[in-house]
């Protein structure tokens, strides 16, 4: 996901690559638990990305120079928080899920601002990657009215 990101500031001359950009490669790429939670939360993938789309038209980002991309330090702090994530969900490796909760965890990220604004919230993503990575839900009043209301209960 990390060189697709970079592709992506690459195609648009950014310097830096951020949150978007890797957000932006999630959904184009299609593939993976992160997207796969989104769908099943109802997030229209086509709209999520024209916006990041028009987000990153409006970016004042330096040109990128000949070399290596580095990431900004909003995608850094994503990257921190997405460890937080896999190692509370016990993830192996860090997935693309980990990577979308890190950016959703943000407070003041345009991308997570472009989520919420899709309808994604990070409790219902946070629990969706639960089960679809299998980890533990833990017991919680709020866990509770997820699995109550979740789309994807057979109920007898």
């Amino acid at each position: 996901m990390v060189v697709l990101a970079g592709d992506e500031a690459r195609r648009r001359g950014h310097g830096l690559v951020g949150a978007e950009h890797a957000l932006l490669a999630m959904i184009r790429d299609g593939e993976g638990i992160a997207i796969c939670a989104l769908r099943r939360l109802g997030c229209d993938m086509e709209a999520l990305e024209q916006r990041i789309e028009g987000a990153l038209g409006e970016s004042a980002q330096a040109p990128a120079q000949a070399g290596t991309l580095e990431f900004t330090p909003e995608l850094k702090h994503a990257f921190e928080l997405a460890v937080e994530e896999a190692r509370a969900l016990r993830h192996p490796h860090l997935g693309t899920e980990d990577l979308l909760l890190g950016i959703m965890r943000l407070d003041e990220s345009r991308a997570g601002t472009i989520l919420r604004a899709g309808g994604a919230r990070l409790d219902e993503v946070r629990h969706e990657v639960r089960i679809l990575t299998g980890a533990p839900i833990p017991f919680s009043d709020e866990n509770l009215r997820l699995i109550n209301h979740s789309p994807w209960l057979i109920r007898p």
